[in-house]
């Protein structure tokens, strides 16, 4: 803020009629000793533009807007070629609030991540790692019915067992994608749904598992340990 500013307010304004509802400024606090500020504002599920004004007394000094903010559903996809796609055109998502990140990395560097979101189309990236796959349709069914945003995280590679899943979770690493395909869920939890929250994982796998013979129970148990290893970096324990 500016350095002569004795205040810093915040709101949200629903980019359209009926994605949200205005909430009033709100005052954020300066961190000590500088012209730094931060401070949380609990805003109901829409789309908006988020603003935020410096002032000094009732003179507003400097004023700023964000668009497209949303607060809506965050979901993951992890598993392999069915959650993966790639196989086929798909359309354009229709609803502008279903997001994505446009990225896609075969051996992920964290160096590289980028920290922008798309609309989901043909020709982007469901990021960190996978093409768009279906969805952009199902993103835009759920935007209907839940009239808020949706965010999808992708995490899948196609061919992989819960074997590979299991040793990369425990820190095996080959150096192809199947054998460290667990650093792509890992880099959707730590980089993106620790900043953005996440609704949950969506997963689909077990072709693969089905071709080598693995039995009910080793599947149970490497499945549960790439559950465990989420919970372990998400602290998130129940």
């Amino acid at each position: 803020a500016p350095s002569n500013a004795t205040s810093v307010e915040a709101r949200f304004v629903p980019m359209a009629v009926g994605q949200g509802e205005i909430t009033a400024w709100l005052p954020l606090s300066f961190l000590p000793s500088s012209t730094t500020y931060r401070g949380t504002i609990t805003v109901k599920r829409g789309y908006y533009r988020l603003d935020v004004r410096a002032k000094t007394g009732s003179t507003i000094l400097a004023e700023t807007k964000v668009n497209r903010v949303g607060v809506g559903e965050v979901f993951i996809i992890a598993g392999q070629s069915n959650a993966y796609g790639g196989f086929e055109r798909v359309p354009n998502s229709q609803e502008d609030r279903v997001s994505c990140l446009d990225f896609r990395q075969t051996m992920i560097d964290e160096y590289l991540l980028p920290f922008r979101f798309s609309n989901v189309s043909y020709g982007s990236n469901i990021g960190p790692s996978q093409p768009p796959h279906l969805w952009s349709i199902l993103g835009d069914r759920l935007v209907r019915r839940l009239n808020a945003p949706v965010m999808f995280l992708g995490a899948a590679l196609g061919g992989t067992s819960s074997a590979e899943w299991q040793q990369s979770a425990a820190g095996n690493l080959g150096n192809t994608p199947n054998s460290s395909v667990y650093r792509r869920l890992g880099v959707a939890l730590m980089h993106y749904a620790a900043r953005t929250g996440v609704r949950a994982v969506l997963w689909h796998q077990g072709e693969q598992d089905l071709l080598y013979s693995t039995s009910t129970q080793t599947y149970f148990n490497n499945i549960q340990y790439v559950i465990n290893t989420t919970r372990q970096q998400t602290l998130y324990n129940q």
